[in-house]
C-alpha cells in the first residue's frame, strides 16, 4: 500500500530520477550500488498529467505530506504516529515545558495505570 501511495504514476505523473545512486558495496563479489531517495524538487524529470491518474497530482502532494509527517521522529514540533497502548494521547501530547515528546508507561500492580512523561535525556 505505501509504495501505491508514494508512486507518483498514480497521480498520472510520468517522472524519472526519483532514486540516485550514492556509492555501494560488493557482496559476495557482486557490486551493489547504494540507492537513496531524492526529494521531488531534485526529480531530474516530472511531466504532471502525462496520462490519466487515479488522483490528482494535488491529492498526491496530500498524501506526501501526511506520510512524512506519520514518521515516528522524537523531535520537537513532529507530531509522529501513535505506535502501541491503549491510551488516546500516545504519540500526540507534547511537555509544556520542555517541548518534548511524551510516551507512555504502564504502572500499578496490575500494570493498568497509564503514565504520561518524557524522557531525562536532553534533545
Amino acid at each position: 500500500m505505501l509504495s501505491i501511495l508514494q508512486n507518483p504514476a498514480y497521480a498520472g505523473a510520468y517522472v524519472y530520477g526519483r532514486r540516485r545512486v550514492d556509492g555501494g558495496r560488493i557482496s559476495h563479489g557482486v557490486y551493489r550500488p547504494k540507492t537513496t531517495k531524492s526529494p521531488i524538487a531534485d526529480w531530474e524529470v516530472c511531466l504532471r498529467a502525462a496520462h490519466p491518474g487515479y488522483i490528482g497530482w494535488e491529492e498526491f502532494m496530500e498524501n506526501q505530506r501526511r506520510l512524512a509527517n506519520n514518521i515516528n521522529r522524537y523531535e520537537a514540533g513532529h507530531s509522529g504516529v501513535p505506535r502501541k497502548g491503549a491510551a488516546l494521547l500516545q504519540g500526540i501530547t507534547v511537555c509544556g515545558r520542555c517541548g518534548r515528546r511524551m510516551s507512555l508507561r504502564y504502572s500499578g500492580p496490575a500494570g493498568d495505570c497509564q503514565v504520561y512523561g518524557v524522557s531525562r535525556r536532553p534533545p
